[in-house]
């Protein structure tokens, strides 16, 4: 019997050592791709970071002769995120180098008008809050991939505030870990 307590008091104490070492990346700086932009995201707690990326996000619009125009349009996203799979994808033998893993976190964006063109608007222009539900893999070749979803409600100048779809894929080169 006291052997079975002394072996579960050191499984209990190893595994709480085991737990408080899980930690989140201190930095990444990214540069992104598919959205070209900068993006980085610091630890702020054994399993959160803040996250901020400004980008131009292109889209397309017809203008009057029915030709597509490519607009570029300037925005800010921040988001405190929070891991939550960091120490089962441990367990499993996976990695969490570079904050790979699952999170769960408010999101703020704004969105400006676009810089190539004074006669188009955006029409999710201002501002944004909600939550997103999203992922993360960082490879050791520092390639990340990203994707977030959730719900958010917008504040625009140009359209009717309401509630919008929050989406965002994000293809980044980690350049400082």
């Amino acid at each position: 019997m006291k052997k079975l307590v002394i072996y579960t008091i050191v499984f209990l104490f190893a595994k709480l050592g085991i737990a408080q070492t899980v930690k989140v990346s201190e930095r990444l700086f990214k540069v992104n791709i598919l959205s070209p932009g900068l993006g980085y995201e610091w630890g702020v707690g054994s399993n959160s970071t803040f996250n901020v990326d400004m980008n131009l996000s292109l889209g397309g619009v017809n203008d009057n002769n029915g030709q597509l125009k490519v607009l570029a349009v300037p925005f800010v996203r921040g988001q405190y995120r929070f891991y939550y799979n960091l120490d089962k994808r441990l367990d499993k033998g996976k990695s969490i180098t570079g904050n790979s893993g699952g999170f769960v976190a408010p999101s703020i964006s704004y969105y400006g008008k676009p810089i190539n063109d004074d006669f188009h608007i955006s029409t999710l222009d201002g501002f944004t809050a909600g939550a997103v539900w999203g992922f993360q893999k960082t490879y050791k070749s520092g390639v990340n991939l990203g994707a977030n979803a959730g719900l958010g409600y917008n504040i625009s100048k140009n359209q009717n505030n309401s509630i919008v779809p929050i989406l965002n894929f994000t293809v980044a080169w980690v350049i400082l870990k």
